[in-house]
């Protein structure tokens, strides 16, 4: 058998040639292939994804590393504020208020609004960021604890940090210039939109005015009936229009993307039921730790009326500024007896200075009749008997020693202000007396006759009385011999508020005390988890079968211990999760600055927009506080047609049937107003028609809870209409009382026949109240109108700028997971 190598002997110098040829090639034209096939491999993961005809383009690379370093910046401001002793939950909601969340959305809007402020030639110093900082960390944090925040995870620069900050305050400053047209903030800092007299009296109505009606709802689902079947044709296209628009359930808009879900586990500890196991003696205890703090904002000081003093009757002088004072009759203030000094108003001289032009009166032309002049309307008063004066060393003296008569001030307080009988018995009063007098048995005085005056006040004869020697306790002197009390008197005379605000902030603190130990098992179950997840993926990987996921903590039992409860939800979307109340906000009185506040809509932020599982979270409710975490996830996603077929029909032809009700509702409406009756009884003998009472009820609302009044305001609800919107409350506030219009409730799944039959109050009574009403209550009603400015200025901001996604890309409103919890790296920037 011939060896294999015969034909490589024979034809060897020929394969030697083409071996080398082959290599020479290879060197010269593979590295240049692979370039291109990585860099059509890197161009289609960095695509462009947003394009602008001012600005340029965004790419892939572009939006990550403008979201990464959105989170930096987060991460570093959030540390600084916690560095300067603010409370984690309030540092994260200013963050988010100050520069935005970590989203793609918020992220170019940023990037763009920066853009437009370069082109006003607008500038950030490197001395406005230090500014900045100095003021959010109240010049409290020293430079080498900043350094420290830069160089935790994740790591960055100062001039880093600074390069990004430039860019965030940017965009602030752009925006500031926008703001200042339509908001402002009051003396609390409130948001306030900038509105015209005539917004105001709209805003004023819409929360002041309340109407009676009746209505007719027909359900717009009767009426699908009438509505013929689409083609295929058809409903394709009606499904490629609305496939990538979620639908929300006080929408009238269809939509068929299937919304993002979010399964959640949380305990629940109500705060009365924990309040009720605190005893009076930890209330006692707590309120003498605190008492200056509790004293003064429970107990009110005691009101004490003001002493009547009458006035002496001689020439008044009437100043308008004294009207209303008590004891002052008609603005009239007046002399003391004896006293020939200038009162404030006189034409005199004061102090041997004439009275500066602008401050005399304008005297009166009145004829000369030899008699000094009396203002007009003053009335005549008898004559007194002249005064007998004290001479020498016998003039009346004061408790002080001083005479009357060295009371030279021009300027005298009415509290001051005796009559002539009030003097005398200041004459003969004694020095000091010998004991405190009870109100109810006044001592008898001995009064020596008017022409006797006590020389050096020596002290009348007094008759004393028994029960007059020892003072009487009264409401006043209690609170000084609050320490003599027993602690069951001490308990009885808190106010009730008092002692329901301490037991609270006790059960509060026993609460976290509660939930600090739940956390335990629940921190190490998430590092179980993050442990697990990571396996996963390897076995994923390596094309092996996953191994059961470690079992979670019992939720049940866990609550069962400690007294509270536990609760687990289906996946439900976020409009669905705002319904199950975890944690909406806390009010100021269990808070007292020591823990915070966390608002609802930050709770359910965090848990749909960050993409981590089973990180414990805490938040508040007035009435109880919450432990909680997210255990599924479920993505947004648009479903396939042949999948939602049943569902894109039935939206399909509820739409379709919206001009078959209104028709109905229209013709039953135009039947009212020629009759000119009430609805119940026009259609009384037709049952099929439902006529509802609801009870009155105003346009807007802001709630039964003081917090939320400087949040903003909503339509408020309405008794057997469900979802009444802007349409139906346009429409009934917008009739007569006796007329009948047509509306829709806010999805349009229901239209409505309206009566209004009264509005109250009036409008004389609204309209000369609202001029006495502070704007800042009725605010809050023109935050919508001040939000639809803003939308669309920013609307504006991307048609100018010609602003686009690219085909079949729409922004991530999910926010970027936290660095030490993703372990991602720093992103690339491919440009």
């Amino acid at each position: 058998m011939a060896s294999p190598f015969s034909v490589f002997r024979k034809r060897q110098k020929f394969l030697m040639a083409l071996a080398c040829l082959l290599a020479i090639v290879a060197f010269v034209f593979l590295p240049n292939m692979g370039k291109v096939i990585g860099d059509k491999s890197r161009g289609a993961q960095n695509a462009v994804v947003i394009t602008t005809s001012k600005f340029g383009n965004l790419r892939e690379s572009n939006l990550r590393r403008m979201r990464d370093q959105r989170q930096k910046v987060r991460t570093v401001l959030i540390e600084l504020g916690q560095r300067a002793g603010a409370n984690p939950a309030n540092v994260e909601r200013v963050v988010d208020s100050l520069i935005g969340s970590a989203t793609e959305q918020a992220v170019v809007d940023t990037w763009l609004k920066a853009r437009y402020a370069e082109q006003l030639g607008m500038v950030v110093s490197d001395d406005t960021i230090n500014s900045f900082l100095k003021q959010w960390t109240g010049n409290v944090v020293k430079p080498e604890d900043i350094d420290a925040a830069f160089k935790r995870t994740p790591p960055v620069s100062a001039i880093q940090f600074f390069e990004m900050m430039r860019e965030e305050l940017l965009a602030r400053q752009f925006s500031e210039l926008f703001f200042a047209s339509v908001q402002a903030r009051d003396s609390r800092g409130d948001v306030l939109p900038i509105a015209t007299p005539g917004q105001r009296w709209d805003y004023y109505n819409r929360l002041h005015r309340t109407a009676t009606i009746e209505a007719i709802p027909l359900a717009v689902a009767d009426y699908v009936k009438d509505v013929s079947d689409p083609n295929e044709e058809e409903l394709k296209t009606f499904f490629k229009e609305n496939k990538e628009t979620t639908p929300y359930p006080e929408s009238p808009d269809p939509g068929f993307r299937v919304p993002h879900k979010v399964a959640f586990e949380y305990f629940k500890a109500n705060l009365d039921k924990f309040a009720e196991k605190v005893t009076d003696a930890e209330v006692l205890s707590r309120y003498e730790k605190k008492k200056d703090y509790y004293d003064q904002a429970f107990k009110k000081p005691p009101v004490r009326e003001p002493i009547k003093l009458e006035g002496p009757k001689e020439k008044p002088i009437k100043m308008d500024g004294l009207k209303g004072t008590k004891g002052v009759k008609d603005g009239i203030l007046p002399k003391a007896p004896g006293d020939k000094s200038a009162l404030p108003g006189d034409k005199s001289l004061i102090g041997g200075d004439k009275v500066r032009p602008e401050a005399k009166p304008e005297p009166k032309k009145v004829k000369d009749s030899g008699k000094p002049s009396v203002p007009a309307d003053v009335k005549k008063e008898p004559k007194e008997p002249a005064r007998t004066e004290p001479k020498g060393p016998d003039k009346a003296k004061d408790a002080k020693g001083n005479s009357s008569a060295d009371r030279s001030s021009p300027f005298r307080l009415t509290s001051m202000l005796v009559d002539e009988k009030s003097d005398e018995k200041d004459a003969k009063a004694p020095a000091k007396a010998a004991s405190p007098v009870k109100p109810e048995s006044p001592a008898k005085v001995a009064t020596p006759p008017k022409s006797e005056v006590p020389a050096k006040h020596e002290s009348p004869t007094v008759k004393e009385d028994p029960k007059a020697k020892e003072p009487a306790k009264t409401k006043e002197q209690k609170p000084a011999a609050a320490a003599a009390l027993s602690p069951e008197e001490q308990l009885e005379e808190m106010p009730a508020e008092m002692k329901k605000q301490i037991r609270r902030e006790i059960a509060f603190e026993r609460i976290v005390k509660v939930f600090e130990a739940l956390r335990k098992p629940m921190d190490e179950y998430q590092k179980k988890r993050r442990e697990y997840d990571l396996e996963v993926l390897r076995l994923k990987h390596d094309k092996k079968e996953s191994p059961a996921p470690p079992p979670e903590p019992n939720f049940e039992k866990l609550a069962k211990e400690n007294g509270i409860s536990a609760t687990r939800t289906g996946s439900v979307p976020q409009w669905e999760a705002a319904k199950l109340g975890i944690g909406t906000w806390m009010p100021a009185e269990i808070v007292n600055g020591d823990f915070g506040i966390a608002r609802g809509a930050r709770v359910l932020l965090s848990a749909y927009q960050s993409p981590v599982k089973f990180r414990p979270a805490v938040a508040f409710d007035g009435d109880a506080c919450y432990l909680y975490w997210k255990s599924e996830d479920e993505k947004e996603y648009t479903p396939k047609f042949e999948d939602a077929r049943k569902d894109i029909l039935r939206v399909w032809k509820l739409i379709h049937a919206r001009s078959f009700a209104k028709k109905a509702a229209e013709a039953l409406a135009a039947e009212a107003n020629r009759a000119d009756k009430p609805l119940k009884t026009l259609f009384a003998k037709r049952p099929e028609l439902r006529v509802l009472e609801p009870a009155k009820f105003s346009w807007m609302t802001l709630g039964n809870v003081a917090f939320r009044t400087s949040q903003g305001a909503e339509i408020c609800p309405v008794t057997d209409v469900p979802m009444a919107g802007e349409d139906f409350m346009k429409t009934v506030f917008r009739l007569e009382p006796g007329k009948v219009g047509v509306a829709f409730n806010a999805p349009q799944t229901i239209v409505y026949v309206v009566r209004p039959s009264q509005f109250v109050p009036p409008y004389e009574v609204r309209w000369a109240m609202f001029p006495t009403d502070d704007f800042g209550n009725y605010a809050p009603i023109g935050l919508e109108d001040r939000n639809r400015t803003i939308q669309a200025w920013l609307k504006e901001l991307q048609t100018s700028a010609g602003f686009e996604w690219a085909a079949g890309r729409k922004p991530d409103h999910r926010e970027t997971a936290e660095r030490r919890e993703s372990g991602s790296g720093q992103s690339d920037d491919d440009d």
